[in-house]
């Protein structure tokens, strides 16, 4: 005989600081009162961590009476970014890069932001001809907030591209 689905009593969040509970229960593909489906678990893990918000998302559940449980969704939240300081540029203004890269739109830093943050500053670089630039990233823990970071960002510029020679042959 085939074992029927429990029926989710309570789903509970753990871990959360700064993400409200609603923001995580609406990308959940459960609802209280409703069958547990534990194929949706990794729909449910893939739709959280695609937030940007969270290093990891785990699910778990607790059996109760018979045919009912609860589902505990623990998520453990990337550092929040306090600011995103640069050093080092001097052929392109911080202004610029901030506003070309939205770094004031950066909320969490995990390292596909960090990743992210390195490409497009070397991509504007290699649009001013610097093709050897050098770009480097350092998350500094808060030391009285643990959940803050700053970003530090450091660039060596390196000498822009020049052509000395042009031949033609032929």
């Amino acid at each position: 005989q085939k074992q029927t689905e429990p029926i989710i009593s309570n789903i509970i969040i753990v871990g959360n600081k700064y993400i409200k509970p609603e923001v995580i229960l609406n990308r959940l593909p459960y609802k209280e009162n409703e069958k547990f489906d534990k194929s949706k678990s990794g729909y449910a893990i893939k739709n959280l961590l695609n937030l940007g918000y969270f290093r990891q998302v785990k699910i778990k559940t607790e059996e109760l009476e018979k045919g009912k449980i609860n589902l505990y969704v623990k998520v453990e939240e990337n550092k929040l970014t306090e600011k995103i300081d640069i050093q080092g540029n001097k052929a392109i203004k911080t202004k610029k890069i901030r506003e070309e890269l939205n770094l004031d739109k950066v909320s969490t830093t995990d390292e596909d932001v960090l990743q992210k943050i390195i490409i497009g500053i070397k991509q504007m670089y290699a649009k001013e001809n610097y093709h050897k630039t050098k770009v480097s990233t350092e998350i500094i823990p808060n030391k009285k907030s643990p959940d803050k970071a700053t970003i530090l960002i450091t660039i060596q510029e390196g000498l822009p591209s020049r052509i000395a020679r042009v031949y033609f042959t032929g």
